[in-house]
């Protein structure tokens, strides 16, 4: 009889603890897929523009600022809202690291197509 609730309170604490592990979105903070969608279209942006100006940051300029406030409207977010998301996603490293990985496999179907 013990033995069943020694079992039972161990199950009761994991769930405490795993459901502490799964931190509710803010409301201030994109979701995950919106994460996801944000963050590949930035790095579309980033790989354009890189391209287009041989990799020299400098000489990207305005036109880099215009797309990113293209990108910002695009989502109905500002700079604010995706820098509380970056925070928020990386204090989880498991949950960011998901997030990049799903970019990396958007931008890799963009790369095949």
């Amino acid at each position: 009889m013990k033995m069943k609730s020694y079992i039972k309170a161990l199950l009761v604490a994991s769930l405490f603890l795993f459901g502490g592990c799964l931190e509710k979105i803010p409301e201030d903070v994109m979701d995950e897929a919106t994460m996801v969608e944000f963050m590949t279209d930035a790095y579309r942006i980033e790989g354009f523009f890189a391209a287009e100006t041989g990799f020299r940051s400098e000489a990207m300029g305005p036109e880099v600022l215009r797309a990113y406030t293209d990108l910002f409207d695009k989502y109905g977010i500002t700079d604010s809202t995706f820098e509380k998301s970056i925070d928020f996603y990386m204090r989880d490293g498991v949950r960011f690291e998901q997030i990049h990985k799903q970019v990396l496999a958007n931008l890799k179907a963009d790369a095949e197509e």
